[in-house]
């Protein structure tokens, strides 16, 4: 199949679980037009930034080109870490909001307008992973 680069790309998803994470990491890369990521950055507003071209100067280099496959255990390691919640801004959608339910950890892999990642991020950055409660009502 051919790529196709689309220049309004649009892409939210949230879940729980290293086989939903896997899934979901695919289909980001496959939607992106990406076969492998070349580098990341950390960001507290944005959680974790991908990039599919390395360029800008926040983001480091991986010591090779990886896939969604080959990125996933990392990253699965990034959203279970303590330090990670701590530190990311949990805002909106993504909070532990005070609802007639309960809330539990998981997470969101998206992009923002035009396929991007806010900010100096959006150079080349094309995914964002960061830890979100999931809403469960009663």
């Amino acid at each position: 199949m051919d790529k196709i680069y689309v220049s309004n790309r649009v892409f939210n998803i949230n879940g729980q679980g290293l086989e939903m994470l896997a899934a979901i990491l695919e289909l980001a890369f496959h939607h992106a037009g990406c076969d492998h990521v070349t580098g990341w950055a950390i960001d507290e507003e944005h959680g974790l930034v991908l990039y599919a071209q390395f360029g800008a100067k926040e983001a480091t280099l991986f010591p090779i080109p990886l896939t969604a496959s080959e990125v996933l255990l990392t990253t699965w390691a990034w959203l279970n870490d303590d330090d990670t919640w701590a530190k990311v801004k949990l805002e909106g959608w993504d909070a532990d909001a005070d609802h007639d339910g309960h809330n539990t950890k998981g997470f969101r892999v998206y992009c923002n307008d035009w396929g991007h990642i806010g900010g100096e991020l959006s150079t080349r950055g094309f995914i964002a992973i960061k830890p979100a409660y999931m809403w469960h009502g009663k």
